[in-house]
């Protein structure tokens, strides 16, 4: 059983790499890099949420 089972508010979880992936571990000890998809991923649900609240207030 995990979060996602019983929460009753939105969950994300992010697959943001493969630690399996050389490139991609490299990166992700990288703290620019993690900041930048941070920000992003910050950005995306903001956008969303402002999305959502505008759809809501048409109905």
């Amino acid at each position: 059983m995990n979060a996602f089972n019983w929460s009753r508010v939105p969950g994300v979880l992010p697959e943001i790499g493969f630690m399996t992936n050389p490139e991609e571990d490299k990166k992700l000890s990288d703290d620019t890099y993690l900041e930048n998809l941070m920000e992003l991923l910050d950005a995306g649900i903001e956008d969303y949420t402002a999305f959502k609240q505008n759809e809501d207030s048409k109905k």
